[in-house]
């Protein structure tokens, strides 16, 4: 009998979440209108933040989801070319001149992009098979002669292919317009080297060797790359389009103009519908004429039509090895000191969101004009301590949604101001009663036992005592008494010590739960009402954090994303939030078939780990719609099937660290 219940918890806890869906027909009630005595077990999920409201309440901090002020050519990256990774040059940001000639008419365009990083030379095939042999990459085709197969030539490789070797590289293909920026000598050049028509001594093409020559055997430009003319073509980012400039079906329009033009569909990849991709430059067999810098081929992704690539970076870091934190956390905070009360009232003066979303019909999921009416007092995301490597003491500020799994990752970074958002309101109060609790309880063990059925009376004086003269302490107290009986287990089995969890807990250890009583001694806590996809509570927060001075070093949305298509207000919610280099944002995902096909262990849960300068970068590519679109950038460590990264820097600027050493908490 025991082994029955096991089997059936598990079941209950993994597999009922999501047998339901979603009907949006009915409505149920909405957040304000329930009390803990009638409707007590009734709210949102963790895992379900979401809302059809688009009302506009802009603050003058808040940052544009697609557009942003063109700086000046100098500007592109502050202090202009940093030390490039090795194998790798700096393109300097500035205009791109775009020529295209349809008949007799002639077509001009000048776009600019960003200062990035290009690899100075293309992929061989002693590079390539590198990545075959760590099984990240699939074999070159056998349809490839033989004689293109030497390890110094270039691999010859699908688009598909190419993406895979630099995602491998932690890397990036080049967009269309970087490639010319990168070929572009001056802004009369026509060929990668300038004016001079093309000969066997500047480039490898049609007239001159009968099979592509080893990478980096011509000259290199100005820029420092070779061979960006001849040899082999080679893939970019982009899309095709049948025309950039002029007037033709299928034209790429503003994709192609503007700063850092990504082409269509912003260049995600996969895009339904479209499957050809544009390669530059020419290759061995090529007419002299098609080594311009502005000619093009469209070949479809799976082929390899004497294609390679070479790598491309935004950064003077690549997304390849341990990340940052891994190799090297920051120091460790120490408990934190009293804090200015100007700083606390920036903190809690905050514009909120109405939670007013009806609810579902049926339990266990949300869409984005309904939510689940299960409240999620415990969490059921059972591998948190895979984040613990990449959230060790972060610092900073935390934002995050749901119940107390906050805490563990809060104590774990040491973060030094934190912001608890959700759209459930028992959820909120859940935080509120947790909060008194543990200003009560010196120690963790005495917070558990406040949970016991005998200590009932206790946890209501501490209640009205915390929230006196607030008329929501008798809805707290309700929510207690509702979830008591269920959450005294619950926290007490988080007492115990784990050989699998370590020290990861907020109630795992003394110094855990010792640094989260500070922080609500501290009042560094707020506890907030707010919809993910409204446009005030979390809006409001990144305000707050950039007026403070305090980085978001921790944002965790749960599985709150996969559930509906990202709106404009969410994006803007995301790019608003004060991110920095060492920032993180922490995801769960099960509704997409996010596990590789590999052997381990694969849980319910798939968890993610993304770097924040890049998750807000992508947010604002206008075709960046879905969670599951970040699937393909994703890099899969080999040992556990249900975690990955994505764009997570393998290092950060030397400035942050030193002033995490020589920083003290405000």
């Amino acid at each position: 009998m025991k082994y029955v219940r096991i089997i059936f918890f598990f079941l209950s806890v993994f597999l009922m979440p999501f047998s339901y869906s979603c009907k949006t027909t009915e409505n149920k009630g909405t957040a304000t209108s329930i009390t803990p005595q009638q409707e007590a077990g009734k709210g949102n999920s963790e895992s379900s933040q979401a809302t059809t409201t688009e009302a506009s309440n802009e603050p003058v901090t808040s940052v544009p989801v697609t557009a942003e002020p063109e700086p000046e050519i100098d500007d592109f990256e502050p202090g202009g070319c940093k030390t490039a990774p090795l194998g790798m040059a700096c393109i300097r940001g500035g205009k791109v001149y775009i020529k295209e000639k349809k008949g007799e008419e002639e077509f001009k365009e000048v776009v600019k992009v960003k200062t990035y990083y290009l690899d100075k030379k293309e992929i061989s095939n002693s590079d390539y098979n590198l990545c075959v042999r760590n099984g990240r990459c699939d074999r070159i085709s056998s349809k490839v002669s033989s004689t293109l197969k030497g390890p110094t030539q270039p691999a010859i490789l699908n688009w598909n292919q190419a993406f895979e070797y630099c995602r491998w590289q932690g890397k990036r293909l080049p967009t269309e317009t970087e490639w010319e920026k990168a070929a572009q000598v001056d802004e009369d050049a026509l060929y990668p080297w300038g004016e001079d028509e093309p000969s066997c001594e500047k480039a490898n093409f049609r007239t001159c060797a009968a099979k592509t020559l080893p990478v980096g055997s011509k000259p290199a430009n100005q820029n420092g790359i070779y061979d960006l003319g001849g040899n082999a073509s080679e893939w970019v980012n982009d899309w095709s389009s049948k025309c950039r400039l002029g007037s033709c079906t299928l034209k790429c329009g503003e994709s192609c103009t503007g700063l850092d033009p990504l082409g269509p569909c912003s260049g995600k990849n996969p895009c339904k519908g479209l499957e050809f991709k544009i390669a530059k430059g020419g290759n061995y067999l090529s007419k002299p004429d098609t080594l311009t810098i502005n000619s093009r081929q469209s070949i479809k992704v799976g082929d390899a039509k004497y294609t390679s690539a070479r790598c491309a970076s935004t950064h003077n870091y690549t997304y390849k090895g341990p990340a940052w934190m891994v190799k090297k956390p920051l120091p460790k905070h120490p408990v934190p000191i009293k804090p200015s009360p100007e700083m606390v009232k920036i903190m809690h003066d905050l514009v909120t969101d109405t939670l007013d979303k009806p609810l579902c019909d049926k339990p266990y999921t949300s869409l984005t004009h309904r939510r689940d009416p299960v409240s999620y007092v415990k969490g059921n995301e059972s591998r948190h301590q895979l984040f613990m490597p990449y959230v060790k003491n972060l610092g900073g500020g935390y934002v995050g949604v749901a119940a107390d799994g906050n805490y563990s990752f809060i104590a774990h970074a040491r973060s030094q101001w934190v912001w608890l958002m959700d759209f459930d309101i028992n959820i909120n109060r859940l935080h509120k009663f947790i909060k008194a609790f543990v200003k009560a309880n010196s120690n963790r063990r005495g917070f558990v036992k406040i949970f016991e059925y005998r200590n009932r009376n206790r946890a209501k004086a501490i209640i009205e005592k915390e929230y006196k003269g607030d008329p929501e302490a008798e809805f707290i107290y309700g929510v207690y008494k509702r979830y008591r009986g269920e959450l005294y287990p619950y926290y007490n089995a988080k007492l115990r010590p784990s050989s699998r969890l370590g020290k990861f807990g907020w109630l795992r250890n003394d110094e855990n739960y010792g640094y989260i009583r500070a922080l609500f001694l501290q009042d560094r806590v707020a506890i907030v009402p707010g919809d993910l996809l409204k446009d005030k509570s979390l809006r409001s927060i990144g305000n707050a954090a950039r007026k403070m001075g305090v980085p978001i070093r921790m944002y965790y949305p749960s599985n709150a994303e996969e559930f509906w298509k990202y709106s404009d207000n969410y994006k803007k919610n995301v790019i608003n939030l004060p991110f920095d280099e060492a920032s993180v944002a922490l995801r769960t995902v099960h509704e997409y078939p996010w596990h590789p096909k590999m052997r381990g262990f694969a849980g319910f849960w798939h968890y993610v780990v993304h770097g924040g300068l890049a998750y807000q970068e992508y947010m604002k590519r206008p075709d960046f719609r879905y969670m599951n679109d970040w699937k393909a950038y994703r890099i899969i460590p080999t040992r556990y099937r249900d975690f990955s990264t994505i764009h997570l820097p393998n290092q950060i600027p030397e400035r942050l660290r030193k002033s995490e050493d020589t920083g003290s908490m405000n």
